[in-house]
């Protein structure tokens, strides 16, 4: 708001607002009557206004300046610290040190772990272990790939002739290609030949005989049959690798495999020893 104070115009126009108009106007006044008197207190009414207003303007700006000083130190103690102060002064002007590079050495060749364990071995041990891996794998007959009672049977002498040779020389090749993921027989002796064979360790190869006793399809599943064979072999030795060895007693035992036809070949789903 701004006041314009008029002189009173010598020609007394009245379109042009003398001091008691322009107080009106500014409501500093209820009224203002004619006279040389109303008019000199209309103009100290003014003054006194406008020192009024000023002064409160003073006040305003003096209390915006102190609280805008108290909020910028209110900030500056509360502002979240920079979490990384040295990123820009440290981390631009950082660079990693030159190093001269290392030559690689060439790591001197280690033993094998078969000739580690071979110097663990007496001569007779090591012509013994190495007659065991040249065991010759069991012929496989013809008929385990055809789905016929001879076919089931010869798939059965054949599982277990692998026996002997699996422990002999650790080469599961064969029993696993017959055997079920879930037959828990087949898995006992695959998990045994990998143990003993991981620890340097094999077994003599022994000779073994063989005997169907019963066969037949199950009732259920004419693919799924059950084998009866009786075996039978004398007592042999295991090693376990490092010089040790015990005795395997001779065994007169009787087999039931249970074998299912894949529509290729036969497979061994369970055994049981009785």
């Amino acid at each position: 708001m701004s006041l314009r104070f008029l002189r009173p115009d010598p020609h007394g126009r009245a379109d042009e607002p003398g001091l008691a108009g322009v107080a009106d106007s500014c409501g500093l006044v209820g009224g203002v009557r004619g006279g040389q008197a109303d008019d000199v207190e209309a103009v100290a009414q003014a003054r006194r206004a406008w020192r009024r207003f000023l002064v409160l303007m003073v006040v305003l700006v003096v209390v915006c300046a102190a609280a805008g000083a108290g909020a910028a130190r209110w900030w500056s103690s509360h502002r979240p610290r920079d979490p990384y102060p040295w990123e820009t002064s440290v981390a631009s002007s950082y660079r990693p040190p030159t190093t001269t590079p290392t030559p690689e050495l060439t790591p001197e060749p280690t033993p094998t772990s078969t000739s580690s364990l071979s110097s663990l071995l007496s001569a007779e041990e090591q012509a013994l272990r190495e007659a065991a891996l040249a065991t010759p794998a069991p012929e496989r007959p013809a008929t385990i790939d055809q789905f016929t009672p001879e076919g089931a049977i010869a798939a059965a002498e054949y599982y277990l002739s692998l026996l002997r040779y699996v422990y002999a020389t650790g080469d599961l090749s064969a029993w696993q290609a017959m055997s079920d993921p879930h037959c828990i027989f087949c898995t006992s002796v695959t998990d045994y030949a990998i143990e003993l064979h991981d620890a340097g360790g094999w077994t003599d190869p022994w000779e073994q005989e063989v005997t169907p006793t019963t066969y037949g399809a199950a009732d259920t599943d004419l693919n799924i049959w059950l084998i009866t064979l009786h075996a039978t072999h004398p007592e042999t030795v295991e090693h376990d690798g490092s010089g040790g060895t015990s005795t395997l007693a001779a065994e007169d035992i009787t087999f039931v495999l249970q074998l299912r036809w894949d529509g290729k070949t036969w497979i061994v789903e369970a055994g049981e020893i009785r």
